[in-house]
């Protein structure tokens, strides 16, 4: 469990992260090792090869392991970064950041067509290089266009071993996922209540597989 730590009560810089370990069953605190006049764009993040990674207002990735040791910051490319109303900063409506496959994946609204997304994996986590993989747009999911990412629909996660993406389409509060290969459109559930609240009733489900291998050992 991981807790950022912002020092700035007027600009919210990170001053550091508490880190809870299971193992012993205390938090600890380490400083910020990624530098100074950081801002996060979203609380939410992705855990990906035990380590956290955050969206920050910076076209980079911020990433921390589950001890503290490891700090990096993942700069993306100039065509990834979508400006947030004319000011160099990146929106936290408008990028999400998974992982499927053993590879990162990030999805962020295309800022000169706002009705399609783009998706992007970093091939080899340990370079920096980007590469492009799929265009989606708000048509191929939902038969229309002119929907806004997080005003009209969200996404909630990438399945991690498969191509597909799970997503709310809150006006009609339908739990709906999406084939990236395969360009298909599956509805899985609808919600009893049409979803305009920020904070949506779903979480990603992510397996504890470490019990089972000792077991299995």
């Amino acid at each position: 469990m991981f807790e950022i730590i912002n020092g700035d009560e007027d600009y919210g810089y990170i001053d550091g992260v508490n880190i809870y370990s299971s193992e012993t069953g205390a938090w600890s605190h380490k400083g910020n090792g990624w530098g100074n006049e950081l801002q996060l764009v979203d609380s939410r993040g992705g855990f990906f090869k035990g380590i956290l990674h955050l969206m920050t207002n910076c076209f980079k990735i911020l990433a921390v392991d589950t001890q503290g040791k490891i700090w990096r910051s993942i700069p993306l490319l100039e065509t990834m970064c979508t400006e947030n109303f004319g000011r160099n900063l990146l929106s936290s409506n408008l990028t999400f950041i998974g992982q499927s496959r053993g590879q990162l994946y990030y999805i962020n609204m295309r800022e000169r067509d706002l009705s399609v997304l783009s998706v992007w994996i970093l091939e080899d986590y340990g370079s920096d290089e980007w590469i492009f993989k799929y265009n989606i747009s708000t048509s191929q999911l939902f038969g229309e266009k002119g929907l806004g990412f997080e005003q009209d629909y969200a996404l909630i996660a990438i399945h991690p071993e498969c191509s597909l993406i799970y997503f709310v389409w809150k006006c009609e509060g339908i739990l709906m996922s999406y084939d990236m290969e395969r360009g298909k459109v599956c509805v899985i559930c609808n919600a009893i209540e049409r979803l305009y609240d920020p904070f949506l009733p779903y979480l990603p489900y992510v397996p504890f597989l470490s019990g089972s291998a000792r077991l299995e050992a």
